[in-house]
């Protein structure tokens, strides 16, 4: 389960861009998102979605409403997700993309790994 990914639009021309386009259309509350970063849950989230014929970059809030207060989920188990009732329509008819150079994990022992795309491999290996 990832709990935090890194963006960077810096080396893709096409991402840029993408953001550049979100920015204008929004309501002025991620003017500043930052065009390279980590993103943790419930932060401002660059996500591509479907509009008709096109796919368009939109900020949306990392997380849907938990079940006491402020408490957020922020992902599910693969296997099991179409089970669960707060999951089952999202995953059948909102799902988005989320343009990332990589994400981390922790392991038992809390050391953080970095696990970069095909194109970030020889940036980062290993934990940081």
């Amino acid at each position: 389960m990832c709990g935090r990914y890194q963006f960077s639009a810096d080396e893709y021309k096409e991402i840029r861009q993408i953001v550049r386009d979100a920015q204008r259309r929004s309501e002025g509350n991620e003017l500043n998102f930052p065009m390279a970063g980590d993103i943790c849950p419930s932060q401002v989230a660059l996500v591509l979605v479907s509009r008709g014929e096109k796919i368009v970059g939109e900020f949306q809030q990392w997380g849907l409403p938990g079940f006491r207060g402020r408490q957020q989920i922020i992902n599910a188990r693969a296997e099991t997700v179409t089970e669960k009732p707060m999951f089952r329509r999202s995953i059948a008819f909102q799902r988005c993309v989320i343009p990332a150079t990589g994400f981390y994990e922790w392991d038992a022992a809390k050391h953080k790994y970095f696990f970069p795309n095909a194109g970030t491999a020889d940036l980062l290996s290993g934990h940081l």
